[in-house]
């Protein structure tokens, strides 16, 4: 049975009506949808943390125990000891427009399981700023093991300050850093003014491994009259708390008495100390020798002497010799140290290729007569590329010669590129070189922030033998296309182009790296970049080595533009669209338009079925029956027709 007339009015009415539901309710939900995509997209006027090219690493570390409240002294890497104190710095800068709100900084640390390394991760965040991140990594010598990190203290240095403490806002005490939620600093205005740091500071706890003990050296006295006298050394700690004196008598073979032992810390490098001592005789020899000692055994150095016997009493000179500079591949420069201790003196260098048979000699240089050490450095030119050189340092005075052990050096050769980016160059030495591989050095560029007129360079270096090496350096030469700008490591010294990084002692297994940041102008393609990094180190057997390696890198037409070809240039055109919020806002709306459209399509039946072969009756429910009621619309009068039907 078809619908009559009535019923087909009826089921297009409540058609409508379900469709103006759906309509209204996808609308809503549309509108709602919008108003958390605005809510939660970002605003052109929001607070940024640490993202000025100027800001130091998020996270950096250092040996507190070794360098307390050295502000030079921080980096991505550490080297300490069990029963030592570790200090780790996050850093915070709010480089946005906006008042950063809620800034909150945290730090979570990690042993590893052979207890060789730790590895900390800090960041800094706020409610209406994204999270900035670092990671550093702390290192112990072979044979201690750390367990585990004692917290000790959260000292906050806000606006700029860099000693000194301020109290914890919001009274926390500081483990707050150490939670999820982290320590929260409060509101950190923008700009340079509102910078600070918060370091953390841990005592590790574990096994201390044995090592050697300190070194030291005598120096020779001065100050000497017919009763009293100065006496003078030199204590290197190795890393761990170490006090030294001085043993002195009027026999080489029975050193009776004593001076009052003094601090030397627990760095890595020499530190020289004196004791005045009085109520000696007259005309009358005396001897002594300098001690340290710390929890890994007593040191003494070798034994020297002085004459109260004139008033004028002297000692030969001391002499040190130090690592060559500005090696090219026809000349070099030799350095020492001369202390003439008290009397006129003369020194120059001796230098030749064979270490035995020092035939070549430098001009003589006066050094004066004080009680300290001056610089001595000879420029030595004329010589053979490829090749290994050594020299010595000689000084005279009025009580004798004294004569400096032996440093080597090898000239560069012509710069040739390989064909490989990087190259490792193994020099050395004064003899023979280990048949074992001792230090472990690697040079890598990274060019991925060329178009920005900007290259790093990555220095590692590891120890991979069981053995402490001492007096070492690394010596990084930067080409004349590149200007320093920043490292992860305190620079000791700037030699024109070359940077000078003072390691000390390397440690049995100690690995670290530099990073250093370099500003490139005027870069074209086809540019070549020849980076070198120079280690020099003492072993146990008292002979300096030097390792090299080199970078040779050409620049791109890759490199120019940070990408290459049609792609890139598409890309790049597309980048600040895709990035735009509003971009993503009209996708989302269209997105939630098409569902609409399908949920429509859905829910509305056809308005008449489709047929398949025949015609098709809609049936419903019978009804009770309905008395007569006029029709809907009166007949309308019949027309005369208009013309032909079509046919």
């Amino acid at each position: 049975m078809g619908l009559s007339k009535k019923d087909h009015i009826k089921v297009k009415n409540k058609m409508k009506n379900m469709k103006n539901r759906i309509s209204k309710r996808n609308i809503s939900l549309a509108l709602l949808a919008l108003v958390v995509i605005l809510a939660q997209a970002p605003t052109t006027l929001a607070a940024s943390l640490n993202n000025d090219p100027q800001d130091p690493a998020t996270l950096k570390v250092t040996n507190y125990t070794s360098n307390p409240d050295c502000n030079a002294c921080w980096s991505t890497t550490a080297n300490v000891n069990v029963g030592e104190i570790v200090s780790f710095r996050v850093y915070y800068h709010n480089t946005g427009p906006d008042t950063a709100n809620n800034v909150k900084v945290r730090i979570n640390t990690s042993v590893s399981s052979d207890g060789r390394t730790i590895s900390a991760s800090g960041n800094v965040s706020a409610d209406n700023a994204g999270l900035s991140s670092g990671n550093v990594q702390v290192f112990l010598p072979s044979g201690s093991k750390a367990a585990s990190l004692t917290h000790l203290a959260t000292i906050w240095r806000p606006n700029q300050t860099i000693d000194g403490s301020s109290a914890l806002p919001f009274g926390q005490n500081g483990t707050e850093v150490l939670s999820g939620s982290g320590l929260n600093i409060g509101n950190i205005a923008s700009g340079w003014p509102a910078q600070g740091s918060v370091m953390i500071r841990f005592r590790v706890e574990g096994t201390k491994g044995t090592t050697d003990g300190p070194t030291v050296t005598t120096f020779s006295a001065t100050g000497i009259d017919n009763t009293s006298a100065r006496l003078r050394g030199e204590a290197n700690p190795r890393g761990d708390s170490t006090r030294a004196w001085f043993e002195w008598g009027r026999s080489s073979s029975n050193l009776n008495r004593e001076t009052s032992d003094q601090s030397m810390g627990s760095g890595n490098s020499g530190i020289e100390y004196s004791a005045s001592i009085s109520g000696l005789d007259r005309d009358t020899t005396y001897y002594f020798r300098a001690v340290a000692r710390n929890s890994f055994g007593t040191v003494k150095g070798e034994i020297r002497s002085f004459d109260t016997s004139r008033d004028s009493a002297v000692d030969r000179p001391s002499v040190r010799i130090l690592p060559a500079t500005n090696i090219t591949s026809f000349s070099a420069l030799c350095r020492a140290e001369v202390n003439p201790n008290g009397s006129a003196t003369n020194a120059f260098f001796e230098w030749g290729a064979d270490p035995n048979n020092l035939l070549n000699r430098t001009g003589t240089v006066s050094i004066g007569s004080g009680d300290s050490f001056i610089n001595l450095s000879s420029f030595l030119s004329g010589l053979n590329s490829n090749t290994t050189y050594y020299c010595r340092a000689v000084a005279d005075n009025s009580a004798g010669r004294s004569i400096s052990g032996v440093e080597s050096f090898r000239t560069t050769g012509a710069v040739t590129p390989p064909s490989v980016i990087t190259e490792i160059i193994r020099v050395v030495t004064e003899r023979e070189a280990p048949a074992e591989e001792v230090i472990k050095l690697t040079l890598e560029s990274d060019k991925s922030n060329v178009a920005d007129n900007r290259i790093t360079y990555i220095v590692t270096y590891e120890n991979l033998t069981d053995r402490t090496l001492r007096d070492a350096s690394i010596e990084v030469n930067l080409p004349d296309e590149l200007d320093f700008d920043d490292a992860s490591r305190s620079v000791s010294e700037i030699r024109g182009n070359t940077l000078v990084f003072q390691l000390g002692t390397i440690r049995a297994g100690e690995r670290g790296e530099i990073e250093i940041d370099t500003t490139a102008d005027n870069l074209e393609a086809g540019d070549v970049i020849t980076t070198t990094a120079t280690l020099r180190y003492i072993d146990t057997n008292n002979v300096r080595y030097i390792v090299a390696v080199e970078d040779i890198s050409e620049i791109t037409q890759e490199d120019l533009t940070g990408r290459g070809g049609l792609t890139a240039t598409i890309l790049d055109a597309l980048r600040d669209f895709f990035t735009n919020p509003i971009f993503w806002i009209l996708i989302i709306l269209l997105l939630l338009y098409l569902v609409y459209r399908f949920l429509i399509a859905r829910r509305e039946p056809p308005m008449y079925p489709p047929t398949s072969g025949g015609p098709t009756v809609v049936t419903y429910p019978p009804q009770a029956p309905q008395a007569p009621q006029a029709p809907l619309y009166p007949p309308a009068p019949p027309r005369a027709p208009e013309g032909p039907p079509f046919g």
